[in-house]
Order: structure tokens, then C-alpha cells, then sequence
């Protein structure tokens, strides 16, 4: 067997299992007396398991179930925008709710404090004079206050 044979005929079918027992006696035998071949068997012979490597790559359970999640995670994208949307939405209104609540509550404590403060007024007056014709200017005083006090609250309405 010449190097030439064994380089274009005689190695693919060596590697491919396609060689009687004579023929692959007569390769080894070439192979140990030509360290050329010998070399080139081996470079050859890798390069076709780095190949076979490269096609016969089958990926991991760990990595179908990472490109499965990443798959999930763009499918879910749409509605995990809409769902930052809908938060954001929520802590803007909920906030502004809470500023609106915080000045009506301000106001009627206003409004209450003003009211019994008009009333203790009144009732101290009342109690200073109590001649029958200024109890009756308190009693009115006193009625003045109480529809001032009834406004305030209803904002004029009745």
C-alpha cells in the first residue's frame, strides 16, 4: 500500500468501519512503518471526532430548561409592561387620594375646631349676662353662631 492510497481511499474507509481483517491488517502494518501516515491518521482521525462532536451536540437538561425560561420570560413580557404600567398608575392615584384625603381632613379639623371654640365663646358670654334682655341678644348670638358654624360645614348649602 503506497501513501497515497492510504491518504484518499484507505483511511475513510478505516475510520468508517468498512475494511475487512486483511485490509486492516496491511493499514496498521503501513501506519507503523510510515510515520507520515501515522501522523496524518492522527490528525485526521481528531479532526473527524471534533466534527462528529459539533453534530452529535445534544444540550443538557439544565440548558433545555434555561432556553425554556427564557422563552417564558419574552412570552411574558407583554404583560409584565402592562403590570408596571397598572402599578404605577396605582401608586399615582393612590398617592394623589392620599394628599386629597389629608387636606379634607385638615379642613374639618379646621372647621371643628372653629366651631367649638365659636360655641365656648357663647356659652361664656351667656353665663356674664344674665339680665333677660342680653340673654336673649346671647340667644341670638348664639343661634348666628350655630348657622355660621352649619355654612361652614355645608360650604353655604342647606
Amino acid at each position: 500500500m503506497d501513501c497515497k492510497e492510504f491518504r484518499d481511499i484507505q483511511l475513510d474507509r478505516y475510520l468508517d468501519n468498512e475494511m475487512n481483517s486483511k485490509e486492516i491488517r496491511e493499514f496498521r502494518e503501513h501506519m507503523e512503518h510510515c510515520p507520515d501516515c501515522k501522523a496524518f491518521f492522527h490528525t485526521y482521525k481528531n479532526l473527524m471526532d471534533v466534527q462528529e462532536m459539533n453534530f452529535e451536540y445534544k444540550p443538557g437538561v439544565n440548558s433545555r430548561i434555561k432556553f425554556t425560561k427564557a422563552v417564558k420570560k419574552r412570552r411574558n413580557l407583554p404583560y409584565q409592561v402592562a403590570a408596571g404600567f397598572a402599578v404605577v398608575a396605582i401608586a399615582v392615584f393612590g398617592t394623589k387620594t392620599f394628599i386629597d384625603f389629608n387636606t379634607i381632613n385638615q379642613r374639618y379639623e379646621t372647621i371643628v375646631n372653629k366651631s367649638v371654640e365659636m360655641l365656648n365663646s357663647a356659652e361664656n358670654n351667656r353665663e356674664l349676662n344674665l339680665s333677660s334682655k342680653s340673654a336673649m341678644n346671647v340667644g341670638a348670638d348664639i343661634q348666628s353662631r350655630t348657622e355660621k358654624i352649619y355654612n361652614l360645614i355645608n360650604d353655604g348649602e342647606k
